[in-house]
């Protein structure tokens, strides 16, 4: 049984029935960021989140990559290149 997500050990309360279901993509994302708690502790976070989480995933990945295909430094700098195309230093 995967942790977190999607698992039903606790009956819906007041607090993690039908809230939690309506904001699937921020709960599952939050779900896989925050592994640990109660399963009622872990939706209450992923409400909380679910929002602003989506908004930033969506800036993340247009920070990381560009429309044309190219990487971003941020994201280069994470996998260690240290140097751009045109053979400037980055950062």
């Amino acid at each position: 049984q995967p942790v977190g997500v999607g698992s039903n050990d606790e009956p819906p309360g007041p607090d993690n029935g039908v809230a939690a279901e309506v904001v699937g993509l921020g709960t599952l994302l939050a779900a896989l960021l925050f592994e640990g708690g109660t399963e009622r502790r872990k939706k209450r976070r992923a409400i909380a989140l679910s929002s602003y989480r989506t908004y930033y995933n969506i800036y993340q990945m247009k920070t990381l990559i560009y429309n044309d295909g190219r990487e971003s430094a941020k994201r280069r700098k994470e996998r260690g290149i240290r140097r751009s195309v045109q053979g400037r230093t980055d950062y």
